[in-house]
């Protein structure tokens, strides 16, 4: 797969400090994924357009592009890696002959560790993620009148549609079904790395794999641009779920600069711990209002007498997403936090988010540049 980004002159000080991250990550990834039975490889950076990755066993050579590594996010320089990572199994640890380079054993590498076995750094949506997408675009355009009922109507519906949808893909139980579903899981990282996040960045976080159908964790990952590491959200599920979760957090972490800028101007708020605070609150208000749709949605279910059937088809749409997480990162563990105490402008910050609603399209979101955000309901 070709990257627009255009070749930069080589840079051998940004050459060896991108080729180190590159090691520790095969470092990880292989105790991780494939228990150790690797040789370390030689690493070579390309300005090959042609292909993102390649593992040459002639050579015991990973070469990697260094336009994807300059213009992508480690998110995808690790999905490349781990397919290229994939072949070496093949090849090395398991001395598989006579198959074509992504043949069976080669799929069923990837599938057991949630890799993608095309080692693209997009995936293309499908028809039917296509239409859902346009529909959630056209229902929440709708958002943004000025009528804050209607606009509340037109944001429950796309929660409602998003939801109906995912209650249409637990209905099919075919094997065949179920795996066509399970590939095509992927991921994406939200967000720069950083060395430290907020609270309210773990919040949105939350709202994010609570009502979007993504499971969201935070990864060790490395920014090419600035040679630092730090800890990136990423977020595993299906791909029209990810776009949609991408939209919401791109959107929303926008519209908390926004809102905090006007209630400093209103309140006379100052200092970090104020805007943090009201942050906080903003997200957490977010999340509360959207709890209540879906459990209105939900309680419509219930009246039906579909209720518990729904409920269901929901937990076992979620469980894909947090299988695919688990596949991905085997080592994974929870840790507990202590609890940040938010100052007087949390209670401001709540009644804002309370008030926010979606509006506009998804692809006209990030990657499309156009001013989207979150209309607060007047």
């Amino acid at each position: 797969m070709t990257t627009p980004t255009p070749a930069a002159p080589p840079d051998p000080s940004w050459d060896r400090a991108v080729l180190l991250a590159l090691l520790d990550e095969w470092e990880h990834q292989h105790q991780a994924l494939f228990a150790g039975r690797l040789r370390r490889p030689v690493f070579r950076l390309t300005d090959d357009d042609g292909e993102l990755g390649a593992w040459r066993p002639e050579r015991r050579e990973i070469s990697m592009q260094r336009a994807l590594l300059r213009g992508g996010s480690w998110v995808q320089v690790t999905d490349v890696l781990r397919h290229e990572m994939a072949h070496q199994y093949v090849s090395e640890a398991l001395g598989v002959v006579g198959e074509p380079p992504h043949g069976p054993t080669f799929q069923r590498v990837c599938a057991e560790r949630a890799i993608d076995a095309r080692g693209a750094a997009a995936v293309e949506l499908s028809e039917e993620a296509q239409r859902l997408l346009r529909r959630v675009e056209r229902l929440l355009a709708l958002a943004e009148s000025s009528n804050p009922h209607e606009a509340e109507l037109a944001a429950t519906q796309a929660q409602a549609l998003l939801t109906r949808h995912h209650l249409s893909l637990g209905g099919a139980a075919l094997p065949e079904a179920l795996a066509a579903r399970a590939a095509a899981l992927g991921a994406r990282q939200l967000g720069a790395p950083k060395g430290r996040h907020f609270e309210y960045e773990y919040a949105v976080a939350a709202v994010l794999g609570a009502h979007f159908f993504v499971d969201c964790v935070w990864v060790s990952a490395f920014c090419a641009r600035t040679l630092k590491r730090g800890q990136a959200l990423e977020v595993c599920g299906r791909p029209e779920d990810i776009e949609i979760a991408d939209y919401v957090y791109h959107f929303l972490t926008a519209q908390l600069d926004r809102s905090w800028a006007a209630h400093a101007r209103q309140a006379g708020a100052r200092g970090l711990r104020e805007r943090l605070s009201f942050c906080l609150g903003v997200v957490r208000g977010f999340h509360g209002k959207l709890d209540a749709q879906r459990a209105a949605l939900l309680a419509e279910g219930g009246a039906a007498g579909a209720g518990d059937a729904s409920l269901a088809l929901l937990a076992q749409s979620e469980r894909a997403a947090r299988d695919h997480l688990a596949r991905r990162h085997p080592r994974l563990r929870l840790r507990g936090g202590s609890e940040w105490t938010p100052s007087a402008g949390y209670a401001a910050g709540l009644s804002e988010g309370r008030s926010l609603t979606l509006h506009k399209g998804v692809h006209a979101g990030p990657s499309g540049g156009a001013p989207l955000g979150l209309e607060r309901e007047r």
